[in-house]
């Protein structure tokens, strides 16, 4: 994606993300994109079973008695997107290595690395240590972005209803992604990435229910992208709150869905 911004009058997605950037990065979007403070609203908002376990909080890495946690945990920070560390075998980790990592991660404002994107801004690092989740076929879900073989499910949410889902796997260069209608049929548009396999069916009762749970948790906001995990093909686990996907710089293809879906979007 390549051309200048109009924020005065902004007609595609991607002119009206960057208008929320600036103009609606609010006290409430700064909570829900801390991802330790989202956990109270999701309890309270559709319930505790959607949240990954949490085994443990800390405000520094010194702080870490790696001697009570199991054998397998992710570690994650609350600030930003990207700080994640799993741990499939305590023995193996090398702690030292790990906190000089994490008080790097620790030091970073996230509000100034991709973007402006400023809810990010003031949320107060925190080192979250979650327990660490396979399905029956081995893949993690607590860290999608390396893992080739699971499914995540986004749904992009305008004026407080989901507008389109976009389900990917794999990783870096290798992900691939679909988008479709709530009713689940194929959008004749790619972000970025070629589509999933000709043969892949989405879980369409699961999608159904992640629908009226992001609808349930875009009440307060005009565009939200709501994330999911699904374990086991039956288990929702919620992911994130994303309140400014690719940093607004998404790249539509063709790119004339950033003007179709921009006109979708109301900002008042």
């Amino acid at each position: 994606m390549c051309y200048e911004l109009d924020l005065k009058n902004p007609k595609t997605l991607n002119e009206k993300i960057q208008w929320l950037k600036i103009y609606d990065s609010t006290s409430l979007k700064t909570k829900y994109a801390d991802k330790y403070l989202v956990r109270k609203h999701i309890k309270e908002t559709i319930g505790e079973k959607y949240l990954i376990p949490l085994i443990a909080v800390y405000d520094k890495a010194d702080d870490i008695n790696f001697d009570i946690l199991p054998d397998q945990f992710v570690i994650k920070c609350n600030h930003g997107s990207g700080y994640v560390i799993i741990v499939r075998n305590k023995e193996e980790l090398n702690k030292e290595e790990t906190i000089q990592k994490l008080n790097s991660w620790m030091n970073i404002n996230y509000a100034f690395t991709y973007g402006l994107e400023l809810h990010y801004k003031n949320i107060k690092p925190k080192i979250l240590i979650e327990e660490y989740i396979e399905n029956e076929k081995q893949e993690k879900i607590n860290d999608l972005a390396k893992n080739s073989g699971l499914y995540s499910y986004s749904f992009y949410c305008f004026n407080y209803k989901v507008n389109f889902i976009y389900i990917y796997k794999g990783a870096g260069n290798e992900i691939k992604a679909n988008c479709y209608d709530i009713n689940l049929n194929l959008l004749p548009f790619r972000i970025k990435r070629e589509n999933l396999e000709k043969d892949y069916n989405p879980p369409k009762e699961e999608i159904k229910k992640m629908i009226k749970l992001s609808e349930k948790l875009a009440k307060d906001f005009i565009f939200v992208r709501v994330d999911w995990f699904l374990l086991n093909n039956k288990d929702i686990k919620f992911s994130e709150l994303t309140f400014t996907p690719f940093s607004g710089v998404i790249e539509f293809i063709p790119k004339e869905w950033d003007l179709k879906l921009g006109e979708v979007l109301k900002l008042n």
